[in-house]
């Protein structure tokens, strides 16, 4: 897997041009960074919303470095398929990943307003982000309501998924499992459950 092209369009995207390093030592990168506020916590550590370069960014930290690694080459190999952040760096003596901001409200909240007809169009993009996903080789793992951001507006939302911790190359297993969750997520109510 090469992951180069998906950082260095990462880098382009966050003004940081291909000769930069891609692995930054951890206080080095937090010199040019202000966290400003969290905004979600998992297994593998925090995420938080920073200000990095002049422009609003995401930074996953903690969990183990192995594990942070592969997150970020997942996301790299990606380039923003499915919807999925694009990684601006990775920290190399510390477990911390730098990439793209995704705007967005979780599912739920958004499909809890939602009228029938922008349910059905909601509905529609984030299979269409899944089979994107597909298509690039890799299934999700952990789709739920808190990793399926939606923004826009009614009749032009679109779907982000996050948080790749659990992704693996795509198998016929992993992808039944893929769409059995999101199945689960879209017909069986979780969907309205979830604050």
């Amino acid at each position: 897997m090469s992951s180069v092209g998906g950082i260095e369009e990462g880098m382009r995207q966050l003004g940081l041009g291909e000769k930069k390093l891609v692995r930054k030592k951890y206080r080095k990168v937090m010199r040019e960074v202000s966290i400003l506020k969290k905004i979600g916590s998992g297994v593998e550590g925090e995420v938080l919303l920073v200000r990095y370069k002049g422009k609003n960014a995401c930074m996953k930290v903690g969990g183990d470095m192995s594990i942070m690694k592969e997150q970020a080459d997942v996301m790299a190999d990606l380039n923003g398929a499915g919807g999925a952040p694009r990684v601006y760096l990775l920290c190399s003596d510390m477990p911390v990943i730098m990439m793209e901001y995704c705007e967005g409200s979780p599912l739920a909240k958004v499909y809890r307003t939602a009228s029938p007809a922008d349910r059905t169009q909601i509905d529609s993009e984030v299979r269409s982000k899944i089979a994107e996903l597909h298509r690039a080789g890799y299934s999700h793992g952990d789709i739920h309501n808190e990793n399926v951001l939606v923004c826009g507006c009614p009749g032009e939302y679109e779907a982000r998924l996050v948080d790749f911790g659990c992704a693996e190359l795509l198998s016929p297993e992993s992808e039944e499992q893929d769409w059995k969750d999101v199945d689960d997520m879209l017909w069986t109510g979780e969907v309205e459950c979830v604050d």
